[in-house]
């Protein structure tokens, strides 16, 4: 498979490379962040009121000192298909003094013999990715959702 060459295009290709299978419906985690709480939460409230009610959650970032808003998307992890709904929830976010902060995803099984993967893991069972120059302006970071591990692509800008 061939992506553009982008952020998401580079993380879709990397992933793809490593064996996971990117045709087949997953929830895909949408992150959005704000500086003020009371944004946040009108924009989680606004989320709830559109049927969004059992996909989306609100945390306070400490790693980013900002409040996050975490809406996940039942998708097949499509570069086009992402781009577009990062674009949605990018204007939605705006609204609310928001934007988009990345994407992540789980995957069905743990892909670690991979030559454009090294895993780091830590006690609290979080692993860093280092995608090989692939991902330049992102943080790539995975981590273990159950027997699951999960990619997260986050912006650094």
């Amino acid at each position: 498979m061939q992506f553009p060459d982008d952020d998401n295009g580079q993380m879709l290709q990397a992933m793809s490379d490593s064996g996971m299978d990117l045709s087949r419906a997953m929830a895909v985690d949408f992150f959005l962040v704000f500086e003020d709480q009371r944004d946040a939460e009108s924009a989680l409230e606004d989320l709830t009121a559109a049927g969004h009610s059992d996909d989306v959650e609100l945390n306070f970032n400490d790693e980013i000192e900002k409040w996050e808003v975490i809406v996940s998307v039942e998708m097949v992890p499509e570069y086009d298909a992402i781009v577009a709904k990062e674009t949605e929830l990018n204007d939605f976010a705006a609204e609310f003094d928001g934007m988009t902060d990345g994407w992540g995803l789980c995957s069905i099984r743990m892909v670690t013999n991979s030559p454009m993967m090294t895993m780091s893991m830590n006690a609290t069972s979080i692993a860093t990715i280092e995608l090989s120059s692939v991902i330049r302006a992102t943080t790539s970071v995975a981590f273990l959702c159950g027997r699951s591990l999960c990619l997260l692509l986050r912006n650094t800008v």
